[in-house]
């Protein structure tokens, strides 16, 4: 059941961010005519190969299930406690990487962007 639990968490940590990075339309010096639409979807399109369940996002998940459970262990006296603290920290550690992900995203845009003659201010 906690297993349960603890993948519906993090489902839903990261479909919250899902898409958000890749959504993206930043600041530009310049026109923003069809041309920069074009390829602002193009770019978007292209930040999306960044997925939010990565490699490190599993890794974070289970450093944190780790780092969770010695510390529930260690308040909590016993499996129960552990188990606890082995589940928060998986989802802590999954969702703080979500979001660097989410930043990662952006950033994919604005070098695409940049990339192509656009001057991005952000």
């Amino acid at each position: 059941m906690l297993k349960k639990n603890l993948f519906f968490a993090l489902f839903l940590i990261i479909a919250s961010c899902q898409g958000t990075g890749s959504s993206y339309d930043p600041i530009v010096d310049g026109v923003k005519d069809q041309a920069y639409y074009n390829t602002l979807a193009y770019c978007q399109q292209l930040s999306q190969q960044r997925g939010y369940m990565n490699a490190d996002t599993k890794t974070s998940a289970v450093v944190g299930a780790g780092a969770g459970a010695i510390f529930g262990a260690i308040l909590g006296g016993d499996l129960a406690g552990a188990a606890v603290g082995s589940a928060v920290g998986s989802g802590i550690g999954a969702g703080s990487q979500a979001m660097q992900t989410k930043e990662e995203k952006k950033y994919i845009i604005v070098r695409c962007l940049r990339s192509r003659g656009y001057n991005v201010i952000m």
